[in-house]
């Protein structure tokens, strides 16, 4: 299993961040086509040597019963952060690996864990009070079938409920300063890059 401790964004905020990341697309069920067609997540797979085998053993890591005792013993040798990203590239394939990274959650209650997500058919009320979830919604996104909570727009989502959109707070692109997605209780919206 591979932890990260930082992107670009990231680069001098290692002792704040830890990511976990599984392959871009193949692990996500909900995705829609402009997502797949745009998946930011798939450069680093296709121009960084390793970074998409790494992905495939965490993602090969995760159908594992021993998954939970093992991300959570490599958080601790690690040393666990205050920021917790899951899924810079990939998604919750399934209602039993969502729950293992909850269980996982609960396990540092010190750290805030976030992850986007459009896999909207999860139940995600079991969800502990450390763990931010955000809904993505992009332009072709169905959102009638958006949960209730926190969203991440993406792009020009407006169409989906103008006045929602307007309110949303802009992504500045600097997480290590901003912290705006694990601290905002309310929407955020990103320019598609």
């Amino acid at each position: 299993m591979y932890i990260s401790r930082g992107n670009r964004k990231l680069e001098k905020a290692s002792r704040l961040f830890l990511i976990w990341n599984l392959p871009a697309v193949e692990s996500c069920p909900g995705a829609t086509p402009m997502c797949r067609r745009r998946c930011y997540a798939r450069k680093a797979e296709r121009l960084y040597r390793g970074v998409l085998d790494a992905r495939k053993r965490n993602m090969a890591a995760t159908r594992r019963p021993d998954f939970v005792p093992g991300i959570v013993a490599l958080i601790a040798k690690t040393g666990p952060r205050p920021y917790f990203r899951v899924h810079e590239s990939g998604d919750f394939y399934s209602q039993e690996y969502l729950d293992a990274w909850f269980e996982v959650a609960r396990a540092f209650p010190q750290t805030k864990f976030l992850a986007y997500t459009q896999s909207f058919h999860l139940d995600f009320r079991e969800r502990p009070p450390n763990f931010v979830i955000r809904f993505s919604v992009w332009p072709d996104t169905d959102y009638t079938k958006v949960p209730c909570g926190p969203l991440a727009f993406v792009g020009n989502s407006r169409h989906h409920d103008p006045a929602r959109f307007d309110a949303a707070v802009p992504c500045r692109g600097k997480c290590a300063s901003c912290l705006l997605c694990w601290e905002h209780p309310g929407d955020v919206r990103f320019k598609i890059h």
